[in-house]
């Protein structure tokens, strides 16, 4: 498989990331890294970099240069956006980070962000049609999606750090700042007629979002404790972003520290994030978003290796959920692996199994690939799955765990994971037929044990 490095100098972050895999199966990240630069409030009056920012910047580059190499990455995809863009003396960042750590950094505007930013949404959550937004330090991007693909893009100064700078001088923020913040907020998105609800699903990307996410998260394993250590799929309602604004706005910086889940270097951008996402929300009519843990990045490794492939112009993966699964789980037997999956398929439809169909399937492909158990339950409580909303993981994590249920009826947790045992037993179920006696398989008869599984927790008779 492929394996590529992506660097993106970012207005606030600065961040290398290594990818392995294929347009088909999906990326897998292998390797991250940031170093937060903070380039949009090192640009002076004259809008150029200080000597001293260029050179921070060009051994942050160096180092990404050489953790890229010794990975193994065969080629190095380096970006810039806005603040380098905004910046006078930007050919001359560009050309010391050409000639001492050996990398060709492109700057790309506001719509290749936003281009980007949809490729990695679409290749990651399984969202056909909706929006995506990407907040970094300096811009925001706005996607309208139809069908998988970027319809309207457009680039908006409404980044974090950029909003912070602009508006939030005093610490906390006075009334009459916030007064001054929404109305800009509210006149920079009022052009934005196809920005609503009604259209589709809401997808977030960008380290202020994740901040937020992570914020709310960890306020909720108080009350409904979810071991789900990252945010990718996670539901973050119109409600919990205007909490946390109530809650950053009213402290000063000092204070913001103590909250759990938000890093030190967004303590003092968290506010201009939650009140940009809240008034998004508010003029979309939108009562929740769901969160990426994956960006520009991802979609730019992704359109890298579809213009390697010969398909550079969709760059979509064909099933996101198969993809996922493949891209964490590379089964050592495929062959075996899909005739698993298979069996479930059969299963499901003659069951006429919807609710956690997904979950079934995903299980049954973790299972079948030859994971142990645990090390695949404590892989998925740790890493983002591609493909999957974060209830469908603790649905998955249910099925294949044997501890007590943490999401689904214990019930339908015994009955997928009653289908999913019989998926990979190997047995040659053939045609599945429901009738009123009961279930009948065309291949032969289940083993004992499977057959008593399956009428205990099914309630059928397994008949001849």
């Amino acid at each position: 498989m492929a394996r590529l490095a992506i660097i993106d100098i970012g207005s606030n972050t600065s961040t290398m990331a290594v990818y392995e895999g294929n347009l088909e199966n999906g990326v897998n990240r292998i390797y991250q890294h940031g170093e937060t630069l903070r380039l949009i409030r090192q640009l002076r009056p004259d809008r150029t970099f200080a000597p001293a920012t260029i050179e921070r910047t060009v051994d942050a580059m160096r180092i990404f240069a050489q953790r890229a190499k010794a990975l193994g990455a065969e080629h190095i995809e380096a970006v810039a956006t806005s603040a380098v863009r905004d910046a006078r003396n930007q050919d001359e960042l560009l050309a010391r980070i050409r000639d001492e750590a050996g990398i060709e950094v492109r700057i790309v505007d506001g719509e290749h962000e936003g281009v980007a930013a949809v490729v990695s949404a679409v290749n990651s959550l399984p969202i056909h049609d909706g929006f995506v937004v990407d907040m970094g330090g300096g811009s925001a991007q706005i996607a309208h999606v139809v069908t998988r693909r970027a319809r309207q893009v457009v680039s908006l100064p409404l980044g974090a750090l950029r909003l912070t700078d602009r508006f939030f001088t005093q610490d906390p923020p006075t009334p009459e700042a916030v007064t001054q913040f929404r109305r800009h907020v509210q006149e920079q998105l009022a052009p934005l007629g196809w920005l609503n609800s009604t259209g589709g699903t809401l997808v977030g990307v960008g380290g202020s979002l994740r901040a937020l996410g992570k914020i709310d998260r960890r306020d909720r394993v108080l009350h409904s404790p979810s071991p789900v250590s990252h945010g990718h799929g996670y539901k973050l309602t119109l409600d919990a972003i205007e909490a946390i604004w109530e809650r950053v706005s009213r402290v000063p910086v000092d204070g913001r520290r103590d909250i759990p889940g938000l890093a030190a270097h967004r303590v003092d951008t968290i506010g201009a994030g939650a009140l940009f996402f809240f008034l998004l929300l508010r003029a979309g009519g939108f009562d929740h978003l769901r969160i990426s843990a994956f960006g520009i990045r991802e979609g730019m490794a992704m359109r890298w290796l579809a213009a390697r492939e010969g398909d550079d112009r969709s760059a979509l993966v064909p099933d996101v959920r198969k993809a996922g699964v493949w891209s964490r789980f590379f089964p050592a037997d495929p062959g075996s692996c899909r005739a698993a999956v298979r069996r479930a398929v059969v299963l499901a439809d003659a069951l006429r199994v919807e609710e956690g169909r997904h979950a079934l399937l995903a299980a049954t492909h973790i299972a079948a690939s030859g994971a142990r158990p645990d090390a695949a339950v404590a892989a998925l409580l740790d890493a983002p799955l591609p493909g999957f909303w974060h209830e469908d993981v603790l649905d998955i994590v249910d099925i294949l765990d044997l501890a007590p249920p943490r999401h689904m009826a214990a019930i339908r947790r015994d009955r997928l994971r009653a289908l999913m045992d019989i998926a990979v037993s190997g047995v040659d179920i053939g045609d599945v037929r429901v009738g009123e006696d009961g279930v009948s398989v065309s291949g032969g008869p289940l083993p004992p044990h499977l057959a008593a599984r399956f009428s205990q927790t099914w309630g059928r008779r397994v008949l001849g």
